[in-house]
């Protein structure tokens, strides 16, 4: 099978053990990949539908070639193990210049350094506190996610390994579900820990364990402030309102409270969207449950 001329064929891109890349199922002619590009072959397991490897060159069992502008660095072992979870089609198709550039443009934004510099930012839009925004970088750097700004936009950044954060993966992204995610992180990790301090039986570690679940439970109580105020949590309250009102209106009636229950379960069988005003998000579960 000839190697194909990687710079004029059309690709798709993927993401690959958290890196994004292009990929192609036929061998790559190495003379056509620009500088500044890194080509990796992936080697397929018993099952060739799938990758389990990421390798410089792969001779049997090959599974295709993906090209990035990130150098990986592989083990001891000369490999990177690929499993199901973590290779995908992001369903974008494009040329090798196109990844480039789309690569480089995500690579210029300045992350923020502070709660203060965060603060300044969303002073007109989203005003938060300095302690607030302390709070919500460190809870994403936990995560290995950061903030930045690039022409008053904001940005979400993901922290490439062995490189700075300068050079993260950037999307745009919106305050309302920055502070949305961190709950529920700052949440998850609560539950984590209580059951781990209940679980050990070392003292010492108990200590440890109890020191750092107190301190996200402080989190927790600054960022259900933060969160009140995003769109999510003035929809919850709106939502709160209107359920209160129909049951105090229909308690009213003659029918009571179960009769506007019964109610309710008909309407959902029947398809009605009893919550009209309410988004997408919030309904799909997207707004922290409070």
């Amino acid at each position: 099978m000839d190697a194909i001329n990687v710079q004029e064929e059309m690709l798709e891109e993927v993401q690959v053990s958290g890196h994004l890349a292009l990929f192609t199922e036929l061998r790559v002619d190495k003379s056509t990949i620009p500088e500044g590009v890194y080509c990796y072959a992936l080697r397929h397991g018993d099952d060739d539908s799938f990758p389990v490897a990421l390798e410089k060159n792969v001779c049997v069992n090959y599974f295709g070639s993906v090209l990035m502008t990130e150098e990986i660095e592989l083990e001891k072992s000369q490999y990177l193990s690929v499993g199901f979870d973590n290779f995908w089609y992001t369903g974008d198709e494009m040329r090798l210049d196109e990844f480039v550039a789309k690569c480089k443009k995500n690579r210029v934004l300045e992350p923020f350094q502070n709660g203060k510099a965060l603060a300044a930012f969303l002073k007109e839009t989203f005003p938060i506190t300095e302690k607030e925004g302390e709070v919500l970088l460190g809870c994403l750097k936990e995560q290995f996610f950061f903030l930045g700004q690039k022409g008053g936009e904001l940005y979400c950044g993901e922290q490439i390994p062995g490189k700075e954060q300068g050079e993260a993966r950037w999307e745009p992204d919106t305050i309302d579900d920055v502070i949305n995610a961190a709950c529920e992180y700052n949440y998850e990790m609560i539950l984590q820990l209580t059951q781990e301090v209940m679980d050990t039986k070392d003292m010492k570690e108990c200590e440890r364990l109890s020191a750092k679940l107190k301190r996200f439970c402080a989190d927790e109580v600054l960022l259900d402030k933060l969160f009140d105020r995003t769109k999510y949590g003035k929809e919850i309250e709106e939502l709160a309102k209107v359920l209160a009102e129909e049951l105090i209106r229909d308690a009213e009636s003659k029918d009571g409270i179960d009769g506007t229950i019964e109610k309710m379960k008909e309407a959902v069988s029947a398809g009605e969207d009893l919550l009209p005003n309410v988004s997408p998000e919030l309904k799909q579960n997207k707004g922290r449950s409070r």
